[in-house]
């Protein structure tokens, strides 16, 4: 993890304005894997200074909600997931159905997944919702279908650990790496997702 923000942060120097506003929403991400989490809500006003509207600024918002849960700001947080709600809700509500579980709403966060669409790069994001749901059977099922498909959400989500003791004891966890590595395409990437944080980073 620590390779990871330092290569983050050589990216950032550059200080390349359009690499930015692709590049930040996912150091956000980063900084806060690595428990760096007021250096995550800095990273994230800037980038909510370069993207306006959208699934990505929900996202910012759905991420920065779940940094202020992690530094127990509830109410900062229900304010940064009710902007993000009104951006979102119709577009990607599942993004948001971690912080709503967190934040005490599980059955908002259940009507959120129910409304959400499946899609080939969201596994990641209900596979998480299911977990802080306590519903391992179903985020599992997410896990293993996204890998299938090759899913980039998964992998980033693999790659960052956001994943509970119950989810790393949990045999099929295992079986999950395995199927990880046995994929062919993208050889890199499965690869690189086989490193998974030994804690977890909640979402």
């Amino acid at each position: 993890m620590d390779e990871a923000l330092r290569l983050n942060g050589l990216e950032i120097a550059n200080g390349i304005e359009i690499i930015k506003g692709e590049f930040l929403p996912h150091h956000v991400l980063v900084l806060r894997a690595g428990g760096r989490y007021e250096s995550s809500l800095e990273v994230t006003e800037d980038v909510l200074e370069l993207i306006h509207g959208g699934r990505q600024r929900a996202g910012l918002l759905a991420n920065k909600a779940n940094v202020l849960l992690d530094l127990g700001r509830i109410d900062e947080a229900g304010v940064a997931l009710a902007e993000g709600w009104q951006i979102g809700r119709y577009d990607a509500p599942e993004i948001f159905a971690v912080a709503l579980a967190r934040i005490g709403e599980p059955d908002r966060a259940r009507a959120a997944l129910a409304a959400a669409s499946l899609g080939p790069t969201n596994h990641g994001d209900f596979a998480l919702a299911y977990q802080e749901l306590g519903e391992l059977d179903a985020a599992f099922e997410m896990l293993f279908a996204g890998i299938e498909e090759h899913d980039r959400s998964v992998l980033d989500k693999m790659r960052l650990g956001y994943w509970s003791e119950d989810v790393l004891a949990d045999p099929r966890f295992d079986e999950l790496m395995r199927l990880l590595e046995s994929k062919e395409t993208p050889t890199a990437a499965f690869r690189e997702a086989r490193v998974v944080a030994p804690e977890r980073n909640r979402l």
